[in-house]
């Protein structure tokens, strides 16, 4: 009788390293601003504060850019102001 025992523990190290190059990547693609957080949250299977905590570990910036920051004060003062 042929053991496949081997072979499904290949397997399972196989879709680990592949979801965690997807991981990687998506991670990649948020911190370069082409994904959103919750897209990318949703694409990896993790809660945004999740994700969060794996682009910080990773080096990645998180949190609005100086521009978003900027375009949304000054939205704010226009509301604001009625």
């Amino acid at each position: 009788m042929l053991d496949i025992t081997p072979l499904l523990s290949c397997g399972s190290n196989l879709r680990e390293l592949l979801y965690l190059g997807a991981e990687n990547y998506c991670l990649e693609l948020y911190g370069n601003g082409e994904l959103s957080l919750s897209k990318t949250a949703q694409l990896i299977n993790k809660s945004v504060y999740e994700v969060i905590r794996l682009a910080q570990k990773k080096g990645i910036k998180t949190g609005a850019t100086l521009q978003q920051q900027q375009l949304s004060s000054k939205k704010a003062k226009e509301l604001l102001k009625g």
